[in-house]
């Protein structure tokens, strides 16, 4: 999930398992994908 900034998809499928079978693994073990995406820095003026 860190390798994919938190996107259930592309996980998944780099897993070479289903979108709904990494769905019911990370309910049961109770992980939250908002937990594993990257923030970045957004740019503006200070």
């Amino acid at each position: 999930m860190n390798a994919f900034g938190g996107k259930v998809g592309p996980t998944a499928k780099s897993c070479g398992i289903g979108l709904r079978t990494l769905s019911r693994k990370m309910q049961l073990y109770k992980l939250d994908s908002k937990s594993f995406k990257t923030s970045t820095p957004k740019s503006g003026t200070d």
